[in-house]
């Protein structure tokens, strides 16, 4: 029997975002009052000597690890940990990203434990508000059309050369699918659910540049549902620590490894039996303009991670997954770029919104070329298969 007041949190930080932790410490304690709350830290690039350093007691450091180390390997250093924890303590556990902050009132927890109790849930994926620290070029692809869209609309556009653009362009008709606002792949020229825009255009400037929401806004739901077998795992809340047997896995290819390890073990979970759900939001991202700076390895190594799981999910070859989504990506990095084109010769743009806008096409180019050199890597070393790590 679950000790229904004793949850076991782990969490992996890197020692400069050491105030992280403290602050998800201090909201999950300013919200779960009648908890017992046991916080487990495993810190990486840790300092030469971490016991001269003075920690909150509100956490525990279990593991100080020197360096830099794969995202892959901490999540299964504290999905160890964690399983340890709950069998010596029959707890829930949770396994947390450093960059949350918990919301939910104590209530509403409780009621959702029930909730997956009664349902025998193994884990479940904790809603996240927020804007999400993913690779913010996907944050921008599908709101510059509805920008320009709304651009036309308006007459604020020259009519010749965005003619010749919008020829391609069929709006879809009908209610559009849910959006989240880095819904990437959406953009479909030929079946296109635009969004209303209502932003200044130099404030939308500015969001977009920075990754955060503009005209599409993150979904979430109302009440506990069961998975579809594509959750990420930013949060997640234990209940059955033997799913914690389930790795994460990723795959090294020139130089890159792979992200959404974390899909792969929810994948794998879900594949073996284990009973899995989603919550309505439970916590909310705490954007650092520093981790979301421009990396193209953080969207080639998303590319990898998306192609391993659609490969996984549709039983396919693992090549042509990735050679398939690399040429979907490069191609809406170059419509992106023909956009802000676009864009940048609307009225009202100020001299910092035009300098993010060339910063912008500067960046998807840069992730062109790398993801076309590790295109040209992988036609002769990717194999049919995923080589994990």
């Amino acid at each position: 029997m679950l000790n229904s007041k004793c949850i076991a949190i782990v969490v992996a930080v890197d020692w400069d975002s050491i105030e992280n932790v403290y602050r998800l410490s201090e909201s999950l304690r300013g919200h779960l009052h009648s908890y017992e709350l046991d916080i487990q830290v495993l810190v990486y690039n840790a300092p030469a000597e971490p016991e001269k350093h003075h920690l909150s007691p509100s956490i525990n450091v279990f593991a100080w690890v020197p360096g830099y180390t794969p995202i892959v390997v901490n999540r299964n250093r504290c999905q160890q940990h964690l399983k340890r924890i709950m069998r010596a303590n029959g707890c829930f556990g949770m396994v947390l990203d450093d960059d949350l902050v918990w919301h939910m009132k104590e209530a509403e927890l409780d009621c959702i434990l029930g909730v997956l109790l009664a349902d025998q849930s193994d884990m479940a994926f904790l809603g996240l508000d927020g804007d999400p620290p993913i690779p913010k070029e996907y944050s921008r692809a599908c709101p510059i059309l509805d920008a320009l869209l709304h651009l036309r609309k308006a007459g604020e556009l020259s009519q010749g050369i965005s003619d010749r653009y919008f020829a391609d362009v069929k709006l879809a008709n009908g209610e559009p699918p849910p959006f989240s606002h880095h819904d990437y792949y959406a953009l479909k020229k030929e079946k296109f659910h635009a969004r209303p825009f209502s932003l200044d255009l130099n404030d939308f400037v500015y969001k977009l540049y920075r990754g955060q929401a503009t005209t599409r806004t993150q979904q979430s739901i109302s009440a506990v549902t069961e998975v579809t077998g594509r959750e990420r795992g930013g949060a997640t809340l234990v209940l059955n620590p033997k799913i914690l047997s389930v790795p994460n896995r990723s795959i090294s290819l020139g130089g890159y490894v792979s992200r959404r390890s974390d899909m792969v073990m929810a994948l794998s979970a879900f594949r073996e039996g284990f009973r899995m759900h989603c919550t309505p939001p439970a916590l909310r991202h705490v954007r650092s303009e520093s981790f979301d700076s421009h990396d193209p390895a953080k969207l080639v190594s998303d590319v990898l991670g998306v192609a391993l799981v659609e490969s996984m999910i549709k039983k396919s070859n693992f090549k042509s997954e990735f050679e398939a989504r690399a040429r979907e990506t490069i191609t809406i990095l170059t419509e992106t770029n023909k956009m802000f084109s676009l864009f940048s010769k609307a009225n009202g743009l100020k001299p910092d919104s035009l300098s993010s806008i060339d910063l912008m096409r500067y960046e998807n180019q840069q992730t062109i070329e790398c993801i076309n050199h590790l295109v040209s890597y992988s036609s002769k070393d990717l194999p049919s298969m995923p080589p994990f790590s």
